[in-house]
């Protein structure tokens, strides 16, 4: 019910306020002033500021309603002021309409006219904000509203609640006791605390470590390992299998398997045995016994072979054709149990007789060496040389001052003197061959000019080379 009547007091505030604002009357003299003092706390974690609200310049039978509705931090409170706390805002005074609609068990609200001072707190302001705004609200009733807003500094004297002291826990233990197989451990602590210097907490030194328990268990094996493991057991067995008759053979296989020792608690006891395992093979030739020779069965077979041959005539240097003549002959033969017993071979008879162009033997190549004159001319440009011979295909003569290069290639039959001065040294179908004359001066022939071309027979200036 209180709080129904809350929620229609301060809805009915806030449209009178509203009325107020484009009603009242434009005056200059009323004013509103807020000041005030930041405090620290004794909880050093929150600060707090007591805020003075002055409304000045105002007429006596003007009355302003004046709440304290915001704040960036904390939370606002009456505290020693005769303000009435509403939910988050404080009200200071109220024009008397509204008061008349205060419920009758609250707190009394404040009808003031005139000028009047009052205070309210910021409260619970956290030590990690440094400034904190407030806000305040005046809705002259004769006049029209405004909002004050003020800013504070956190104290620089506030000093922060003393850290709790510091404490470190840790765990400890003897080495082991294998005897009566026990670990002693121990649970010790230290703790620091801290002083204030330069305007900030600093921790001290460490305190000395105590124990503040003791405890007894049982050694791990690892810790009080048991004796040394037993070696594991091992079996080994001969298998041999069933003889293969097909590649008359027996294998024999040697395999083992293992048996570990397990430890159960502090002592070892034997596990399970292992499969087989084989370790070696061996093969032998099987007994009569063990794969029995199959009976004797003969095999018998007959047949025949035929082998075939071709015989060359011909092909001399007279008669060039060659006759290749192609015969054949066979032979039959019986087999016992893949053992053959062959026949006679019968005569050759031939087949057929081909007849083929022979190319040209190399022993039938005609050798014929060519004739060359060469004809010095006194050292005139018009030196020349003549090129004729029996089985001469193609020549070429080229000129270079006094040198010439001569080419000759051979009929088919026919051979050439790689170096037409000395035969002997060896003989081809296409030659190259080069000829210088001389620079010895001679007469050149009657009626002739030095430089003319000599129609052979040569004149008797001319030197000759063949």
């Amino acid at each position: 019910m209180i709080v129904k009547m809350m929620t229609r007091f301060l809805a009915l505030i806030m449209l009178v306020g509203a009325l107020v604002g484009f009603t009242a009357a434009p005056s200059l003299a009323h004013n509103g002033t807020l000041t005030g003092t930041a405090f620290c706390n004794d909880d050093g974690k929150t600060w707090g500021v007591v805020v003075n609200v002055a409304i000045t310049n105002t007429p006596s039978d003007d009355t302003a309603e004046t709440k304290a509705i915001t704040t960036t931090a904390g939370t606002l409170d009456r505290g020693d002021g005769k303000g009435v706390n509403v939910g988050s805002q404080v009200l200071l005074n109220v024009w008397a309409e509204h008061a008349a609609n205060w419920p009758s068990g609250q707190s009394p609200l404040q009808t003031r006219k005139g000028n009047w001072t009052d205070k309210y707190v910021i409260a619970n302001i956290p030590f990690t904000t440094n400034t904190v705004t407030t806000m305040v609200q005046v809705d002259w009733k004769k006049w029209e509203s405004r909002d004050y807003e003020k800013t504070f500094t956190k104290p620089t004297n506030c000093k922060p609640a003393q850290p709790l002291d510091d404490q470190e826990i840790r765990q400890i233990s003897d080495e082991p006791n294998c005897e009566a197989l026990t670990v002693t451990s121990y649970t010790q602590q230290r703790t620091r605390s801290y002083y204030w210097i330069n305007n900030q907490w600093v921790p001290r030194m460490w305190l000395d470590w105590h124990t503040t328990s003791t405890s007894t268990r049982e050694a791990t094996l690892d810790e009080c390992p048991p004796p040394g493991q037993p070696e594991a057991d091992v079996e080994t067995r001969t298998v041999t299998n069933d003889p293969n008759c097909v590649n008359k053979t027996v294998t024999t296989l040697t395999q083992t398997r293992t048996r570990p020792y397990i430890l159960q608690g502090r002592t070892w006891v034997a596990g399970d045995w292992s499969e087989w395992t084989t370790t070696d093979t061996s093969t032998r030739t099987a007994t009569t016994q063990e794969c029995p020779p199959p009976p004797v069965v003969h095999v018998y077979d007959k047949g025949s072979e035929v082998e075939k041959r071709t015989l060359r005539s011909g092909g001399t240097c007279k008669n060039k054709q060659i006759v290749l003549t192609n015969q054949s002959r066979s032979r039959s033969w019986t087999s016992v149990d893949g053992v053959r017993t062959y026949a006679s071979w019968t005569p050759w008879v031939t087949i057929n007789k081909v007849r083929q162009h022979a190319p040209v033997l190399k022993h039938c190549l005609k050798k014929v060496p060519p004739r060359i004159t060469v004809i010095d001319n006194c050292r005139c440009k018009n030196d020349h040389v003549y090129v004729s011979g029996k089985g001469l295909a193609f020549k070429s003569v080229r000129q270079d001052k006094f040198t010439f290069t001569i080419r000759l290639v051979a009929k088919p039959g026919f051979l050439l003197p790689v170096d037409f001065k000395h035969p002997g040294k060896g003989w081809a179908h296409s030659v190259k061959y080069v000829v210088k004359t001389t620079n010895t001066k001679c007469p050149c022939p009657p009626g002739k000019k030095c430089g003319a071309r000599p129609t052979p027979p040569p004149p008797p200036c001319a030197r000759l080379c063949q």
